[in-house]
């Protein structure tokens, strides 16, 4: 028991948790020791454990890329992998399982499962109220228990039944799914979406109040004070009238997709052979830098969409000759492409005085390349990736180098975890050197291991030899330690299968 059963105990929760804690307590009993043993037996257990100036850190690896277990006074990871891997701080536990088949998360007040994309778990408690429980295996069940009747719901897809809180709709409930539906919003006011088969549907209440469709025949669709829409024989004949909420409102004809012509004081739109070619214009006074008027003509033009197109507006400039060039252009923006989608060059802009700069290049997937210059002086990040081969990446002091690299794009949200459960077996080389020069680095899928933390210096070889050294003293292990020789302050020290030949003299730090 004692340091193993705590390790295995180390947060969980009821249901589906009940799996995350069995396969802890395999893992960590089959890698024979909690972290915060500084001991060097590699490949079987390589352990590094200090002391900082925020308490007590350690890490240990086992069986080369298999097994983690770091700790920190805010943090606990501990990972098997790829199999399992869990993450612990003072909010919050996660948890995975051959990632990403399954993923869970725990809090104080709330617990969630995840099964792939597909299917969800989730259960919300607050203070003395019942929890609140949603379930989903998409698309066939969903369920859901709350502390009020009317938060309850069931749903078997398509036959029958209810979902609460889907695709921004607040209720949906359905019969033989096309055949029968109905959504309910609630955003200002109440509103409900009938459907009968595809082709009949109403609407009754809120801003789309008296909307109705009975297709193909004829069809109303209004929105108070942004448009009125009314087609017949659709989607062949429309006339709209748009813009109902801006001080150039605009009247739209169209015979569908032969042409289209919408039209207001200040706008112009047409089309023909919808949606190949499309022109939209529009005029504006605006002010100059001298603060006189002038005006601009805003506009939007497509040839033989998607192939050509080319845009103006406020926000940005655009131009596009697919597949060959594309080009788009705005304060924040400056982006150019060749060869779409494989080649891309561009320049990011955050302002401010702590703003920066950001200029990328790819070669979709291979090349990745981008560089950060921060305007308040801070020394610049970068990264570069020929992928799958490797990667170099410096961010705000820390500089760390891979091979192999193993995904073609690094997004932290969607793919940490990811990384962090399959990376390290596939880590043929890693190095990492912290701003106050701090270095841990591991080669040959982590059996060959380094790392500098101050002034210690240390090396480890599976089976072979392990070294530590400072600018006191020097250490080298033999053959998993059966032999030890040493030197420096102190005076030389020499073991022979665990038997003290030579001892140093002890030597403060």
């Amino acid at each position: 028991m004692g340091r193993h059963a705590r390790c295995a105990r180390a947060g969980g929760r009821a249901g589906f948790s009940a799996l995350v804690r069995s396969l802890a307590a395999v893992a960590a009993t089959s890698a024979s020791a909690c972290a915060g043993l500084d001991w060097d037996l590699n490949p079987f257990y390589v352990g590094n454990a200090r002391v900082t100036e925020r308490g007590a850190e350690s890490r240990a690896t086992s069986a080369g890329p298999f097994w983690d277990d770091t700790r920190t006074p805010d943090r606990r990871e501990t990972a098997f992998h790829p199999l399992w891997r869990r993450v612990a701080t003072s909010t919050e536990t996660r948890g995975q399982v051959l990632d990403p088949l399954f993923a869970a998360r725990w809090t104080a007040d709330e617990s969630s499962y995840r099964f792939l994309a597909l299917s969800w778990a989730k259960t919300h408690s607050s203070g003395s109220t019942s929890p609140d429980t949603d379930v989903m295996f998409f698309p066939i069940f969903w369920f859901g228990r709350g502390p009020r009747e009317e938060e309850n719901y069931f749903a078997f897809f398509p036959l029958f039944g209810t979902i609460k809180t889907f695709m921004g709709f607040s209720e949906m409930s359905f019969f033989l799914f096309p055949l029968y539906y109905r959504a309910m919003k609630n955003i200002t006011e109440p509103e409900t979406f009938y459907s009968l088969t595809p082709f009949i549907g109403w609407v009754d209440g809120g801003p789309r109040d008296g909307s109705w469709h009975l297709l193909p025949i004829a069809g109303h669709w209004q929105y108070e004070g942004k448009y009125d829409k009314w087609s017949v024989l659709w989607p062949f004949v429309h006339w709209q009238r748009n813009d109902l909420d801006t001080s150039d409102p605009t009247r739209n004809v169209t015979l569908w997709p032969l042409f289209g012509i919408e039209t207001g004081k200040r706008k112009r739109y047409l089309t023909f052979l919808w949606p190949f070619f499309r022109f939209k214009s529009q005029r504006y006074v605006e002010t100059d830098a001298q603060g006189l008027p002038y005006e601009e003509v805003y506009f939007r033009n497509d040839y033989l969409w998607p192939f050509f197109q080319r845009e103006h507006t406020r926000e940005f400039d655009r131009l596009r000759l697919f597949p060959f060039y594309a080009h788009y252009e705005s304060p924040e923006i400056s982006s150019q492409a060749w060869a779409v989608p494989l080649f891309w060059l561009r320049e990011v802009r955050e302002p401010g005085e702590r703003g920066w700069t950001k200029r990328t290049f790819d070669f979709v997937p291979f090349v990745h390349h981008e560089a950060k210059e921060f305007r308040d002086g801070r020394a610049p990040d970068g990264m570069f990736k020929l992928w799958p081969l490797f990667s170099t990446k410096s961010e705000a002091g820390v500089d760390e180098t891979k091979v192999i690299a193993l995904l073609p794009m690094d997004v932290e949200r969607y793919t940490s975890d990811f990384e962090a459960n399959w990376g390290p077996l596939f880590e043929l080389y890693r190095n990492r050197r912290t701003a106050d020069g701090d270095r841990d680095g591991a080669a040959a899928f982590r059996l060959v291991q380094w790392s500098a933390t101050g002034d210690e210096r240390r090396f480890s070889l599976p089976l072979l030899a392990s070294a530590r050294w400072d600018d006191r003293r020097w250490r080298s292990d033999l053959l998993l330690g059966l032999i030890r020789i040493g030197g420096g302050a102190g005076g030389a020290e020499l073991r022979l299968l665990g038997l003290p030949l030579l001892t140093p003299e002890v030597v403060a730090k």
